[in-house]
């Protein structure tokens, strides 16, 4: 098929996508705001050709990220046995600080400085791997399309997690006991409300009210997401990979700060992340040849168009 046939191809096929997706969420919760101003963006880099098009394509994978995240909610009802004790238990044993999990121990440690700094980090975690494949865009584009692969596994395998090994995060625990888990549990933003206090905001109360998964403490993605980055980016050099990995580790210490996560929940995210970073390399590699990676920029608009096809 003609490159030039094969991209309008693609372009037709980018555009229905588009409407399925629509359809979808406004048939599953409405469309909000934000859905409009991604939809529309969307739209108009398929509409634009050329290197915006290129650009959504080795973007697709971070936009597939969000949109399978959102619907995880179709997916709750085949979740085995949600675990409440074991892990609460297994944290006190391990990591536990005067017979408290440390989650619990932070509740009467904490500080304004560091209620702003994890506030911080829990709203910056998804903008790591946007931020550094839209970086990588003009400058190796195989790297970029292993950072948005390496988030979408990422996600994927959390996902699995939370079907396979459901468990109560430690606010949970805090406000419903260790009793059998309570399916009508109310979402919660936890230690992150005073964040919201400090700036006279609500960002994490609206956010963590529309929550679809009360029980997705195992892995914690906030750390799996930039994890994967830091792997992905591992090749490009210590100022590549370095700030990432210094971000992993404050929203590590912010996710069990702020009550989200046990101390095991961030480790299951490190290897849920260096997984997911790991294993994408060759994919990108195939899907991105050595020829067009770094070029591609400065090729021209149809073979721009026509390297991932």
């Amino acid at each position: 098929m003609p490159h030039a046939t094969k991209i309008k191809v693609l372009r037709v096929v980018a555009l229905v996508g588009l409407a399925v997706y629509l359809w979808s969420v406004q048939a599953m919760m409405g469309i909000r705001g934000e859905h409009l101003l991604l939809a529309s963006i969307y739209l108009a880099l398929v509409l634009k050709g050329g290197k915006a098009f290129r650009f959504l394509g080795l973007f697709l994978p971070v936009v597939l990220t969000g949109i399978t995240y959102e619907y995880f909610r179709l997916l709750k009802g085949f979740r085995l046995e949600i675990h409440v004790a074991d892990l609460y238990n297994a944290e006190l044993a391990w990591f536990g600080i005067g017979g408290k999990v440390p989650a619990d121990w932070f509740l009467n440690h904490t500080h304004p400085f560091l209620d702003l700094v994890c506030g911080l980090a829990y709203i910056l975690y998804l903008f790591i791997p946007m931020v550094a494949a839209i970086a990588l865009f003009f400058i190796d584009q195989r790297r970029m399309l292993h950072v948005g692969l390496a988030f979408l596994a990422a996600n994927f395998i959390g996902m699995a997690i939370y079907l396979l090994y459901p468990a109560a995060p430690p606010w949970y625990v805090a406000q419903y006991g260790l009793g059998p888990a309570r399916l009508d549990a109310i979402p919660s933003a936890a230690g992150a409300v005073r964040f919201d206090q400090l700036l006279g905001i609500d960002y994490f109360t609206t956010f963590y009210s529309r929550s679809a998964n009360v029980f997705g403490a195992m892995p914690s993605l906030h750390v799996g997401y930039p994890t994967s980055t830091a792997f992905a980016l591992a090749p490009l050099g210590r100022k590549w990979w370095l700030p990432v990995a210094i971000f992993v580790a404050v929203v590590g210490f912010a996710a069990v700060y702020l009550q989200h996560h046990y101390v095991w929940d961030v480790v299951a995210g490190l290897l849920v992340g260096a997984t997911a970073g790991s294993s994408m390399k060759a994919v990108a590699a195939r899907l991105v040849p050595a020829r067009t990676a770094s070029v591609a920029a400065e090729a021209p608009e149809e073979g721009k168009e026509a390297a991932l096809a």
